[in-house]
């Protein structure tokens, strides 16, 4: 989204993760010292719950799309909720496994974490193709109005994550138009 829709070049869309890892990992060390003095519960709270906050800031952040004041913030307080849930959470784990079954409860935890991670992905990944091509296909007609030509009806309600004119084969007087909903859909 943030390079299709406000043009933000690949290095800067990727900088957007840089402070939810530096975060993470400082914080990952200090909340396995505190989980060893306060117990894993009040982390395993707070974590998660920072993580939501981190999430509900995101969705304006994204959609203003101003990196310093809106994006690095919330991405730095992902890492916060993050770093401050998993070390604990680990330990927990692995404790109530025991020593005998350390490596299976590894493996499993690692398995776990990284199929709800695919699962989060395509299922989000889904969701926003859905809301894109709504958002997309309504926008279309009260745009360009009745002259829309039926191609261009076609490739809006056939409409792809990346639909731009020039992919659709559609040239002429509405490309701006079509652009300019695409944009607005991504936001969407």
């Amino acid at each position: 989204v943030l390079m299709l829709a406000h043009d933000f070049p690949a290095t800067q869309a990727g900088a957007v993760f840089l402070p939810f890892t530096l975060v993470m990992a400082v914080l990952s060390r200090v909340s396995g010292r505190l989980a060893d003095r306060i117990g894993p519960r009040p982390l395993l709270a707070a974590g998660p719950a920072i993580a939501g906050m981190a999430f509900l800031a995101l969705i304006p952040a994204v959609r203003e799309g101003d990196f310093w004041f809106a994006l690095v913030p919330a991405m730095a307080l992902l890492g916060m909720g993050m770093g401050l849930a998993i070390p604990p959470l680990s330990t927990v784990i692995m404790a109530a496994a025991g020593e005998t079954r350390a490596g299976i409860a590894s493996a499993i935890n690692n398995a776990v974490a990284r199929m709800s991670g695919l699962v989060a992905v395509a299922a989000l990944g889904l969701l926003a193709a859905i809301v894109y091509g709504q958002s997309l296909t309504l926008a279309g007609p009260d745009l360009i109005g009745s002259e829309m030509p039926e191609t261009v009806r076609a490739a809006l309600s056939q409409s792809s994550f990346a639909v731009q004119p020039e992919v659709a084969g559609i040239a002429g007087p509405f490309d701006r138009a079509i652009q300019d909903a695409s944009r607005q859909a991504r936001l969407d």
